[in-house]
């Protein structure tokens, strides 16, 4: 498995698929496959620090969903996180997108308590703008 692409490379890997077969189900891949290229980039341009997925969202049996909560996973928390302190932030946690999806309201909310706490949170809908957010926040 290749450890880094260019933009160019994740751009052909996404532009291979058949727009007109877009479903929720394609653009959760989608969102996958542009989280997936952010975590590349990121581990390989930035080893030093830790980046790290919080696995809340799939599809679960009832039973699993309600072990799972009781172990402390919280709906609507972000996708990544950076704990990287930076710029009177206690870290950086990341929402991942495709296209122009906005964040469900009880992302919106943990949005905003994790911003109340002093962390940078940002919705990112591409590796540009990642690469871009990353460059500005660890310098």
């Amino acid at each position: 498995m290749k450890e880094s692409y260019t933009v160019e490379e994740y751009r052909a890997s996404i532009n291979s698929k058949n727009p007109e077969t877009k479903t929720k189900k394609l653009i959760r891949h989608k969102e996958s496959d542009i989280q997936t290229a952010c975590v590349r980039w990121f581990r390989t341009q930035y080893p030093e620090f830790l980046i790290f997925a919080v696995p809340n969202g799939g599809f679960r049996n009832p039973r699993e969903a309600a072990r799972l909560i009781k172990e402390g996973v919280t709906p609507g928390i972000p996708d990544l996180c950076i704990p990287v302190v930076r710029n009177g932030h206690a870290g950086l946690f990341i929402e991942m997108k495709a296209e122009n999806n906005k964040p469900r309201p009880n992302q919106i909310k943990c949005i905003s308590k994790l911003k109340k706490e002093g962390y940078r949170v940002e919705v990112v809908n591409s590796i540009e703008i990642f690469i871009s957010l990353i460059k500005e926040y660890i310098g």
